[in-house]
């Protein structure tokens, strides 16, 4: 998908002088809230940038600090596995689940 959009010139230029170029720090943006919001997975944001490898894109959303706006709760929840009996073993049930 391509898209659009109007930035005043003086700003594109500071911008620009700034950061680079303005498309990719756009693009990078999106990605970043993207992922932070849980729009999207690091193997999206990897194929979005461009990037060659999963380390890459996970060292890039570490220098962003972009992480997904997890709740304690949800991270609570997500750490401790239940259990339930079968027979006379305790099988542990993994809860993580795919995004």
């Amino acid at each position: 998908m391509n898209l659009a959009i109007e930035i005043p010139d003086d700003v594109a230029n500071a911008l620009a002088a700034r950061i680079g170029g303005v498309p990719q720090a756009v693009l990078e943006a999106v990605a970043v809230s993207a992922y932070r919001s849980g729009a999207t997975m690091p193997a999206q944001v990897q194929r979005m940038l461009g990037h060659l490898s999963r380390w890459e894109t996970e060292a890039f959303l570490r220098h962003a600090e972009a992480h997904h706006d997890d709740t304690v709760d949800d991270l609570d929840a997500t750490s401790r596995p239940s259990t339930t009996r079968q027979g006379n073993n305790r099988v542990a049930k993994d809860r993580c689940s795919p995004r």
